[in-house]
């Protein structure tokens, strides 16, 4: 929520300065300057790092680890596999996307309670689903 706060901030800024340059006034461009860096580097660095797209995270991403497993979905060459993992205070569920090689057998879509184990040596990731 912080995140829109700055945004809209830097926003009004942005007016502000439009506004006093429109009336011929100098001292417009320090608020478009301030203005111009708040919602470039909101938008651009801030705003993807703190508003996920929901788009699948590549695999690469998990550290080695022993993981809840809500579904796994085989696509093409890629594997989709839904993890729960604890937040700050309750469950969520993250989209991992793996390619279909980097399972040693058969990809097999069990029922309940499947772990997915990413096994790490000489500083290359394995999945493992069980």
């Amino acid at each position: 929520m912080i995140v829109v706060f700055v945004w809209l901030l830097g926003m009004a800024f942005l007016i502000v300065g439009v506004a006093a340059l429109g009336n011929k006034e100098i001292i417009g461009v320090l608020p478009v300057v301030i203005g111009l860096f708040i919602v470039v580097l909101m938008t651009f660095s801030i705003v993807p790092m703190e508003m996920p797209t929901g788009l699948p995270k590549a695999g690469s991403a998990l550290p080695p680890g022993d993981y809840k497993v809500a579904f796994v979905y085989v696509a093409g060459q890629n594997v989709n596999v839904g993890i729960e993992m604890k937040d700050d205070y309750n469950e969520c569920l993250y989209l991992y996307q793996f390619p279909k090689i980097a399972f040693d057998d058969s990809i097999k879509i069990k029922g309940d309670s499947m772990r997915l184990v990413i096994v790490e040596s000489n500083g290359f990731k394995k999945p493992v689903l069980r």
